[in-house]
């Protein structure tokens, strides 16, 4: 009779053991499929140069950008100034950069300027605490065919870079 009363203990605590072992299975099941579930509704956007496919760091990702945006803003001619313009004009900062971006496009189509910066290699410098890149390089600057600048030249970039996407506060030419 003993015996028959710890088998009957045994079956109990087996069936018990069975109902848990199935319910930590539907559980990880549904963890499973949730997660899954999510992965692939996760979408993740990098922004790249259009010109540059490289994985980077932190301080090459901002030179990279550092030098489309270079590209952009000191190589134009009245032609191709309004394409600028719009690329520009979607990674800048405030509305006040975008309408000055904008201002300048229209004085150098009514000016009918040409422009070409030629970047000094090595010359790429980044300061950390004033978000500010800057170059050396030789600028070049026509009017109606005639050379009206040939100087070596310091660009200035400011810019930030906010949850991944580079934007364009301001810059200058010393």
């Amino acid at each position: 009779m003993r015996y028959l009363e710890i088998w009957e203990n045994l079956r109990e605590q087996s069936k018990i053991l069975l109902i848990l072992v199935g319910f930590l299975l539907v559980v990880n099941l549904a963890l499973v499929f949730i997660v899954i579930s999510l992965s692939l509704k996760r979408e993740i956007v990098v922004y790249f140069p259009p010109y540059e496919k490289v994985y980077v760091n932190g301080k090459e990702y901002v030179l990279l950008w550092a030098r489309y945006f270079t590209n952009l803003i000191t190589n134009f001619n009245p032609e191709n100034v309004e394409e600028r313009v719009k690329l520009l004009a979607q990674y800048a900062y405030t509305d006040e950069v975008k309408l000055a971006l904008i201002e300048e496009g229209k004085r150098i189509r009514k000016d009918r300027i040409e422009q070409v910066f030629y970047p000094f290699e090595g010359t790429w410098n980044l300061d950390a605490e004033k978000k500010e890149i800057s170059v050396r390089g030789r600028l070049k600057k026509v009017i109606g065919g005639e050379e009206i600048e040939n100087r070596t030249a310091v660009f200035k970039l400011y810019m930030r870079i906010i949850h991944g996407k580079p934007y364009l506060v301001g810059f200058k030419y010393e």
